[in-house]
């Protein structure tokens, strides 16, 4: 019967747009490009897969990601390239849960990842999740969903000094305010219907915290994001037109263009950020 079960989660789940659900629990993954293992207590495709802790690795072909296991294996094929050409990730004890009825949740103690090209990014306790009742395609269904009402924090988060926010502090003035003295880095990420509010702590070259206020649509059929920018601020002082400004000097990716107050990102094309 197990044998039975497998091999019909298999044939369902051989291209990602056919997933119906991902659940995933306790995962630990190392991965360096071409290649990664980890370990994970549990895989939901729909079915649970086994009740302990198994092996799993993680192999990069020319056109997909094959996933092995002593219990499951799996093709995401044709990724999008900022996945695909992704350098290193590295998961602790995190736990996923995509594609049910109406609710979607992450959960990690800690992640890592090197985008193609580009520094590490690494966050501490995190915590997410996506409300809504959209149907249709999995993907299609994440993405409307986390539209409709999104919450995220992030406790710890370390950039690379290529990230725009260090170009940004160049010209941001020094503020004192009592949110100066607010320890450690930390995100905080809300939608609901598509508008959406951003607030970010950071230290060392940033002494006040950076909010932002906008909405989130899709256009030409899911396949373009489209971000409007209301509102930024750093402590009490409106800098949108600076940020704005910044973001359209440093971003060369023809596949993502700024003209504010709007930023459109191109999902189908090659999905790296080049910054000056």
């Amino acid at each position: 019967m197990r044998s039975l079960l497998l091999a019909l989660c298999l044939f369902s789940v051989d291209a990602f747009a056919r997933l119906e659900k991902l659940t995933i629990q306790n995962l630990d993954l190392e991965y360096a490009l071409p290649y990664g293992k980890g370990t994970v207590d549990r895989v939901g495709i729909g079915i649970s897969l086994a009740p302990q802790n198994f092996d799993i690795e993680v192999h990069r072909l020319s056109d997909s990601f094959a996933v092995t296991s002593p219990y499951l294996d799996f093709s995401w094929i044709n990724p999008l390239g900022f996945f695909h050409n992704m350098e290193e990730i590295s998961a602790k004890k995190t736990n996923v849960s995509l594609g049910g009825l109406k609710v979607h949740f992450l959960e990690s103690e800690s992640l890592m990842f090197r985008p193609e090209g580009r520094g590490q990014y690494k966050v501490q306790d995190v915590r997410g999740n996506c409300e809504g009742e959209a149907t249709g395609p999995f993907e299609l269904r994440l993405m409307e969903d986390c539209r409709t009402k999104m919450d995220l924090t992030i406790k710890k988060i370390d950039i690379p000094t290529d990230f725009i926010l260090y170009k940004l502090s160049d010209d941001l003035p020094e503020v004192e305010s009592a949110e100066a003295d607010i320890p450690g880095d930390n995100i905080i990420f809300s939608s609901r219907n598509g508008d959406f509010a951003l607030q970010v702590y950071v230290r060392f070259w940033i002494r006040a915290g950076l909010r932002a206020w906008g909405h989130v649509q899709y256009e030409n059929n899911h396949k373009t994001i489209a971000v409007r920018i209301d509102q930024v601020k750093y402590g009490i002082l409106p800098v949108t037109s600076l940020v704005m400004k910044k973001l359209k000097e440093a971003i060369k990716s023809p596949n993502v263009s700024v003209e504010p107050p709007w930023i459109r990102i191109n999902l189908e094309g090659p999905d790296e950020i080049p910054v000056k």
